[in-house]
């Protein structure tokens, strides 16, 4: 009967002497983090659609309005994101930053400490060599969260979140179970669950993983963190239950429906094992040998595990890996746990201070050129309707509503009001089994309406086009309802921007508003499309609906 690892391995792991010399590397490795992504974000441009409109949400709620899409309007949670929305809005409450400078800053600053824990853990935990400790938490400090900073998304805070409750379980391994480490794991671990639904189902594998681990000695762990879970936990569930009246975050209504997907997994597990192939030899080596298989299965349980589980959701704004992004943080940790005689091969070595930082400024130099193959700068703005959105801002206070599929970039930076119509940042069209309807939106008479066609078979898109496919019941049917409407209620078409006939922005403005002429000069004076096709862009207003389109890319999910 195999012993369980915390004894198997009392007498091979352990932390070395921490002193001054590792205070000072760890306070380099945090100032490199800070320096280095001081300068490669890129401040310059917005964030992206998904990002802008989580800081929609964290305005609203800085200024008192609550977890809002619309001011006035009831409660949703179309930011997934729950505890980073609430940090985000706590930064520019306590701050008075900008919506996008208090989330980049954030950011940030949980990057910098992710580096600098990850350092300490490694040294502290499992007794890594000051070389492998530095050269691990330099990976990470140049990898994919300084994109993810760029674009304003919570990659940053929530891998810190999973990063510090991972600890927790390994120095229960490693050390054996206390209540104060018991209790460590239970609130850090609420906290990743906090910051995204899938923490959850993340802390749960790591329950698993420490049950696998300790087995019988793990009971009193894991109930307290099932306690932990259940009180304060529980109680955020009823509260959030009361305030949205839905239980789940309204993209995951959107993105799961109750089907398997099983290209997302596969499109997840590809993501993983790019994020962290460098370090995957060590992985399968501990596989391989007997003596350290158990360790390795005790990775790989949330690894394979939380990877997954993205059976159950669709890919769509999986946007440089970020889904899985939480996995990377984890495995790095656990590597020195891996490598078993590593460590004492590298105090072995008679290393000089020249040679150490000769290897460890190689392996920063290595982990560079990785991360900029693996994940190329993001090229462009998250959306380049910007400037229309901005030139829109002064009709702000004017009562107009836009009915859109964009609903990242418009809705924030025009402060208007707005119908989220791909069902985000909509509970109506997520949970009313009729959907987009003429009835719903003769509620708000929207002044404008804009949807991305592209994504329809070639027979939906011809109907898109002409706006004669009537409405069609179902909360993921929006791009017919709203042609059709717009073409039966006086509404003009007053461009089609995009790359080619096949992938556009439709824009159809109502006759019927004072601003008619300004809104329409501003939407043809301005052309932009983002997805595929960068900023330029042409306006196909006389083009007669193709016959054939091609692929107008992979990412749209459509073939003829």
């Amino acid at each position: 009967m195999m012993q369980d690892i915390a004894k198997q391995d009392a007498a091979k792991v352990g932390a070395l002497p921490w002193g001054r010399t590792d205070v000072g590397i760890l306070l380099a490795v945090m100032a490199f983090t800070l320096a280095f992504g001081m300068t490669h974000v890129r401040w310059h441009i917005q964030p992206f659609e998904d990002s802008l409109m989580l800081l929609r949400y964290a305005d609203h709620l800085a200024h008192g309005a609550g977890i809002v899409w619309n001011i006035g309007d009831k409660p949703v949670e179309g930011a997934t994101d729950f505890l980073f929305l609430v940090c985000v809005s706590g930064v520019m409450k306590l701050t008075g930053m900008h919506p996008i400078l208090a989330c980049r800053a954030l950011l940030l600053v949980c990057q910098v400490a992710g580096a600098g824990f990850l350092y300490y853990g490694t040294r502290r935990l499992f007794g890594a060599g000051r070389v492998l400790a530095a050269s691990l938490a330099l990976f990470y400090a140049v990898g994919p969260g300084v994109l993810h900073i760029t674009g304003g998304f919570s990659p940053p805070f929530y891998g810190l979140m999973a990063m510090v409750a991972w600890f927790f379980a390994c120095k229960a391994v490693v050390d054996g179970p206390t209540d104060a480490t018991s209790f460590g794991f239970a609130l850090v671990a609420l906290l990743t669950a906090l910051t995204r639904p899938d923490g959850l189902v993340l802390a749960v594998l790591m329950g698993v993983a420490i049950l696998y681990a300790l087995r019988g000695r793990s009971v009193r762990m894991l109930t307290i963190a099932f306690g932990v879970f259940l009180v304060l936990g529980g109680a955020y569930f009823l509260w959030r239950y009361h305030y949205f009246g839905y239980l789940l975050p309204n993209p995951f209504y959107k993105k799961g429906g109750g089907h398997l997907y099983p290209e997302s997994m596969k499109f997840s597990i590809t993501n993983v094992l790019k994020m962290i192939l460098p370090v995957t030899p060590v992985v399968w080596f501990a596989a391989a040998k007997k003596s350290l298989r158990q360790r390795a299965v005790f990775l790989l349980i949330p690894v394979v595990g939380f990877a997954c589980v993205w059976i159950l959701l669709t890919t769509e704004n999986n946007w440089n890996m970020r889904f899985q992004y939480v996995l990377l943080p984890i495995t790095l940790m656990t590597i020195p746990y891996l490598a078993g005689g590593l460590k004492k091969a590298e105090a072995a070595m008679s290393w000089s201070r020249t040679m150490s930082v000769a290897t460890v400024a190689a392996a920063l130099l290595a982990s560079l050129m990785y991360w900029r193959v693996t994940f190329p700068p993001a090229a462009a703005d998250g959306s380049s309707m910007h400037d229309i959105a901005v030139s829109l801002a002064q009709f702000k206070d004017k009562g107009y509503t836009m009915a859109i599929t964009e609903a990242g970039t418009l809705p924030y930076f025009s402060a208007w009001r707005a119908i989220d119509t791909w069902g985000l940042n909509d509970p109506h069209m997520m949970h009313d089994p009729h959907g987009l309807t003429d009835a719903y939106l003769d509620e708000s008479r929207p002044a404008i309406i804009m949807y991305h066609v592209g994504l329809e078979s070639p027979a939906e898109f011809r109907h898109v086009w002409l706006g004669d496919g009537g409405p069609v019941a179902g909360p993921q049917k929006f791009n017919g309802p709203l042609s059709h409407y717009a073409v039966t209620h006086d509404y003009e078409l007053v461009a089609r921007w995009g790359p080619s006939p096949c992938n556009l922005h439709v824009w159809y403005v109502r006759r019927d508003i004072p601003d008619f002429e300004a809104i329409k000069r501003i939407i043809q004076g301005q052309p932009h499309f983002f997805l595929d096709g960068g900023p330029i862009a042409t306006n196909y207003m006389q083009t007669e609906p193709p016959m054939v389109c091609g692929d107008p890319g992979e990412h749209l999910g459509w073939r003829d």
